[in-house]
C-alpha cells in the first residue's frame, strides 16, 4: 500500500515539474523573424505552400449566380444560371470596370421603382463572401 502512495506521488511531482517547464518556456518563446523578413524580397522564387488542393479556377468558376433576371421596361425576363449562360451573358462585361454596386434586401422581391428602366440582377441564392 505504501509502495503505490510513492509511486502516486513520485508521478504527481513529475508531472506538476513538467508542467512548470512547460509554461515558463511558452512564456519566454520569442520566435526567429530573420527568415520572415527574407522572404519578401526573393518573391520571383517564393511559391506559397498551400493546405490540401490548390485553388486554380478563376472567381467566374468559383461563384456563379443561381438566376439571372433582365429587365428592359415593362418586360423581364429571367433564365437559369447555368454555365453557358452566365458565359455568354458576362463576356461582353469581361474588359469593363463596375463603377456602382448596390445590394438590395427586400425578401427576395425586386422594388422595380428604386431601379432604372434597364437593368441586369444576379440572383445569389447565398450571401456573397
Amino acid at each position: 500500500m505504501r509502495s503505490k502512495e510513492l509511486i502516486k506521488s513520485i508521478i504527481l511531482i513529475l508531472l506538476v515539474l513538467m508542467s512548470v517547464v512547460l509554461t515558463y518556456m511558452t512564456w519566454n518563446f520569442s520566435p526567429d523573424l530573420a527568415n520572415v523578413d527574407n522572404q519578401g524580397s526573393n518573391s520571383k522564387d517564393y511559391e506559397p505552400n498551400t493546405i490540401g488542393k490548390p485553388l486554380n479556377q478563376g472567381m467566374d468558376q468559383v461563384i456563379t449566380p443561381y438566376q439571372v433576371v433582365h429587365s428592359k421596361g415593362d418586360q423581364t425576363e429571367g433564365m437559369e444560371a447555368t454555365k453557358q449562360n452566365i458565359e455568354n451573358i458576362l463576356k461582353p462585361l469581361k474588359n469593363h470596370r463596375v463603377l456602382h454596386a448596390e445590394q438590395m434586401h427586400s425578401n427576395h422581391n425586386l422594388i422595380i421603382p428604386d431601379l432604372t428602366d434597364e437593368f441586369l440582377v444576379l440572383d445569389f441564392s447565398y450571401d456573397m463572401p
